[in-house]
């Protein structure tokens, strides 16, 4: 469930960049990695405070 949807929001994301304007795919490639680094950060800390709170 989890994939299908993460593969139709890149989808939507690549549509919507070239929608903007030309796009060049490292560009993407690289949005894409910082969403997910960003997500993986954002994981981590969610788990600390959790560790805090009990």
């Amino acid at each position: 469930m989890k994939i299908v949807f993460f593969i139709i929001a890149i989808t939507g994301l690549v549509i919507w960049e070239r929608s903007k304007y030309p796009v060049q795919p490292n560009l993407v490639m690289a949005k894409l990695r910082t969403f997910y680094k960003m997500r993986e950060i954002r994981k981590r800390i969610s788990k600390v405070r959790r560790t805090l709170a009990q």
